[in-house]
């Protein structure tokens, strides 16, 4: 019963995060709104500040405006860039499925659409699996890399959430989510087959191991949450182990949520990395 509870609150505070704030908040020092043509995408992306470029990548369900919090550390020392991923927030769907290839050459289509050689990226939950994605597919694009309860394969889902998922359907996934949702997208009426390809992904799609984490070359922070009720913490634990010289930050008393649960902890360990005042 913890558990469950644990992940309906992680739901509704992913929930909250999404939707749109007051319009004057929103756009405090940004310098740059946009809609970037993609292929079948027209995705909605937000840049902040000046510096080296860092690419923020949301969740599952999410938008951008779950970074909110971690804009404002970093944009007064990065060019912070945080997109919506196709079919979130403010980005359309297009007709595919999702893949990890497909979502990580969203990315790097965005990267050079902008003019970005190399970035930091950081990426949470099913993005940190597209974060590490990214890295692996163009390492030449990736500077240092953050993976926050990251799902890198389908099997490091906990078993409980994924009988969850697998039972869920466009009507009974937590009311909160799909409202945030529908709030942003630029077609509201999409949700039920957007959910569908979501659930396929996440219960399936990604699908990198142990045998992928060495060919990581870019500095990594993995960051867990110790009461995770999504993801499994041996799998983020093996993910440290794994990517050569990578470094581990477990909060305690966090789950899934664990950028909400532990903002400073957690934004201020990004900070001092991609700064690279973190003592290593």
């Amino acid at each position: 019963m913890q558990r469950i509870l644990r992940l309906s609150l992680c739901l509704f505070a992913l929930a909250l995060a999404s939707l749109p704030v007051h319009a004057d908040e929103a756009r405090d020092g940004v310098a740059d709104v946009r809609h970037v043509e993609l292929g079948d995408l027209r995705m909605h992306v937000e840049i902040h500040g000046e510096g080296e470029p860092v690419l923020l990548l949301h969740g599952g369900f999410g938008s951008m405006e779950v970074w909110r919090p971690l804009i404002a550390v970093l944009s007064p020392h990065f060019r912070v860039i945080a997109p919506d991923l196709r079919a979130h927030g403010r980005t359309n769907d297009g007709d595919r499925p999702f893949d990890p290839e497909l979502l990580a050459e969203d990315q790097r289509a965005l990267l050079d659409a902008l003019d970005v050689p190399r970035a930091h990226v950081v990426g949470w939950s099913m993005s940190g699996g597209l974060a590490l994605e990214l890295a692996l597919r163009h390492p030449a694009r990736v500077e240092r890399l953050v993976m926050i309860a990251a799902l890198a394969h389908h099997a490091g889902l906990q078993e409980d959430f994924r009988e969850h998922l697998l039972a869920a359907t466009a009507d009974t996934w937590p009311a909160g989510t799909v409202r945030a949702w529908r709030a942003l997208a630029p077609d509201p009426d999409r949700w039920e087959l957007v959910f569908g390809k979501l659930r396929d992904f996440v219960a399936s799609g990604p699908r990198r191991g142990a045998d992928d984490y060495p060919r990581v070359r870019a500095p990594t922070l993995v960051i867990l949450g110790e009461q995770h009720t999504v993801v499994k913490p041996e799998h983020t634990r093996e993910q440290a182990a794994a990517i050569p010289h990578a470094r581990l930050l477990a909060c305690e008393d966090a789950g899934h949520g664990v950028p909400l649960e532990k903002p400073d902890q957690v934004n201020t360990a990004i900070l001092r990395f991609l700064t690279g005042t973190d003592g290593d």
